[in-house]
This record gives structure tokens, C-alpha cells and sequence, in this order.
């Protein structure tokens, strides 16, 4: 079976103990009790998504990205939220062990992820 590269954003959840895990390329996602199991999760998710799909759905589906994704965060204004208080994680953006877990994971190395945070989009599209 051929293997294909997915990115994952990978954070734990606010609420509880999960750590959930998103696919950039195809909305996909899963959870587990460690960034470790949640990548084994989606590795599975992953694999269930794509079982009974042939070639030609694939090439109708492929949604590759571009670039390596940037874990960015923002701000907007949602009224929704405007009785929560916001979520002050500024000093957990990026908790080194996670941080290289996905990388591992990835098979990225640090220097992949530094020339990632580099990337300028082309003005042009």
C-alpha cells in the first residue's frame, strides 16, 4: 500500500486531558491521551477515510497543500464568545516536547520547521 505525507495540527484540548488532532489537507480529525497516540489516531482516521477510495476519487478529492503549513494564531471578533473570557495560552503557543513529537512524527527536523516559518506566499495568485 503506497504511503502518502498528511500535515496534522496537533494541541490539547482547553476542556480536558485530549489531545486533538487536525489534517490540513482533508477535513479529517481525531483525539488521543498523548500528542503521540493523537498522531496514531489520525494515522488510522486517515487510513478508514481513504479505504474504499480508488485513483480516479483521489485525484478528484486531492486537496495537497502548497507549502509547509505555519501554525499561526489570530484574533477575530466573534459576539458568540463575548461572555467567555479569552483564552490566555501566550505562554504555551508551542510547548517544545510537542513540538518535537510532531516533528519526529512528520519526519521534519528543525531546521525543516525554521525554513517553514521563512515561507513568503507569492503575491502573484
Amino acid at each position: 500500500m503506497p504511503v502518502q505525507t498528511f500535515h496534522a495540527v496537533v494541541y490539547k484540548d482547553a476542556r480536558n486531558d485530549n489531545w486533538a488532532v487536525y489534517c490540513v489537507e482533508y477535513d479529517v480529525a481525531s483525539q488521543g491521551d498523548s500528542p503521540e497516540h493523537a498522531l496514531e489516531m489520525i494515522r488510522e482516521a486517515m487510513e478508514l477515510y481513504f479505504e474504499d477510495y480508488d485513483q480516479d476519487i483521489v485525484d478528484q478529492v486531492d486537496n495537497e497543500v502548497g507549502s509547509p503549513p505555519l501554525l499561526v494564531q489570530f484574533q477575530a471578533d466573534v459576539p458568540a464568545f463575548k461572555t467567555k473570557e479569552p483564552l490566555d495560552n501566550s505562554n504555551d503557543l508551542m510547548n517544545p516536547k510537542v513540538l518535537q513529537a510532531i516533528l519526529r512524527q512528520a519526519g521534519l527536523s528543525f531546521a525543516d520547521f525554521e525554513s517553514a516559518l521563512d515561507f513568503e506566499p507569492d503575491d502573484e495568485r
